[in-house]
């Protein structure tokens, strides 16, 4: 019922046929920024803009975040970074009926503007919706549904509209950013660090902050707008519309990835010692390991080099996580192996042993939970290579 429900408002925009009406001076223009859920895709929350006016009875929510189920091709173009995403419109009571049964809480920020600014923005949000200028290259970093809207009141207001640069904390980077919104959910976590590259290790300005809706919402509440000259305080009420209270369960402590990787590493580590005493080598335990290290660096590969997502290149997890892994996994198999294979092991081993040591001077910052995995990848290589 619930992805019903999420699917039904995003595919099922509210009809907009004419050119925006006219605003009364009781409109108003607002920010919905709406919390994080505990689904993936609601990790980072949402923004969208709200346009109401009580004389005409106008009430709807200006959505840059939808996208049609429809589209050909929906499930490759969105693995591939080629989905198009859209600007929606819903009724402001659809919009509110959906985050309450959701158990989302948002808040509303009312902007100071002039009934001719208001219009303004209503009529660029209309030009936007028009068929041929509603859909947009979806980038998490860089155009989403809150970097549209930042957008949109910088192109409107121009010059008019102030942002305070140190209303944050400038040294956070863009992997800082989105490990704030994972701190409970360990194995996203995990799994996001693993397949982000190296390209989100660096620091994120002021306004490139506000790709995160909490962020868009301190970045426009702590600026100003000049009107008659005056500067004032862009943001005139932060309101909260609804408060769920809802609390999600981190992931338990035992079950977290870092506390699993590193028993895996001591169990590997008392396998291998056994080994080293019977001189003799579990070969199904290194052909599991390798095709399972070889077939994520495949994925990595794959997302750095056959997609368009901005995020995913420059991975240098790759080079623990060699791709190749998978064909040397296979190659184990067999009780007659290649005789390089064993040098290609004691390559890998050295590869990964140099990730390991530059850990702090790479330049990407690395998941903690994957020091038992790369440890497990040294010492598993180093032995195969030894003993062939």
């Amino acid at each position: 019922m619930r992805n019903f429900i999420l699917a039904l408002l995003s595919i099922l925009p509210t009809v907009w046929l004419c050119a925006a009406p006219q605003l009364s001076p009781q409109a108003q223009i607002s920010l919905l920024t709406c919390e994080p859920g505990e689904e993936l895709y609601s990790s980072f929350g949402h923004s969208a803009i709200r346009v109401s006016d009580p004389a005409t009875g106008i009430d709807i929510v200006f959505n840059y975040g939808t996208f049609d189920f429809d589209a050909p091709n929906f499930y490759l173009k969105f693995m591939r970074g080629q989905l198009n995403y859209k600007l929606d419109i819903d009724k402001w009571r659809d919009f509110d009926y959906a985050y309450r049964y959701f158990k989302r809480s948002f808040d509303e920020e009312v902007f100071n503007l002039t009934l001719e600014q208001k219009q303004a923005i209503f009529d660029y949000l209309d030009e936007n919706y028009k068929p041929e200028n509603r859909f947009y290259l979806y980038d998490f970093f860089f155009d989403n549904c809150a970097t549209r809207i930042k957008d949109v009141f910088k192109e409107v207001l121009g010059d008019s509209l102030k942002f305070e640069p140190s209303y944050t904390d400038p040294d956070k980077t863009f992997r800082d950013l989105i490990g704030e919104y994972l701190t409970g959910k360990a194995w996203t976590d995990f799994g996001i660090d693993l397949i982000l590259g190296k390209v989100i290790d660096r620091k994120a300005t002021p306004e490139e902050q506000s790709f995160l809706p909490d962020y868009l919402a301190g970045y426009l509440g702590s600026a100003t707008i000049i009107h008659d000259g005056k500067e004032q305080p862009f943001v005139v009420s932060n309101t909260p519309l609804y408060n769920s209270g809802a609390e999600f369960a981190p992931t338990p402590f035992l079950l977290r990835p870092g506390i699993i990787f590193w028993l895996l590493f001591l169990l590997m580590g008392f396998l291998t010692w056994q080994e080293y005493k019977s001189d003799r080598r579990r070969n199904w335990l290194d052909v599991t390991i390798f095709i399972i290290y070889g077939f994520a660096g495949v994925v990595i590969a794959l997302l750095w080099f056959a997609t368009d997502h901005t995020a995913t290149a420059d991975n240098l997890n790759i080079l623990w996580l060699l791709p190749t892994h998978l064909i040397a996994g296979i190659l184990l198999i067999p009780a007659n192996k290649p005789m390089w294979l064993k040098y290609y092991f004691l390559g890998s081993a050295i590869l990964a042993g140099i990730v390991l040591l530059g850990w702090f001077f790479l330049g990407q910052a690395f998941h903690p939970a994957s020091l038992p995995l790369m440890a497990i990848a040294i010492v598993r290589s180093v032995w195969v290579g030894l003993k062939g």
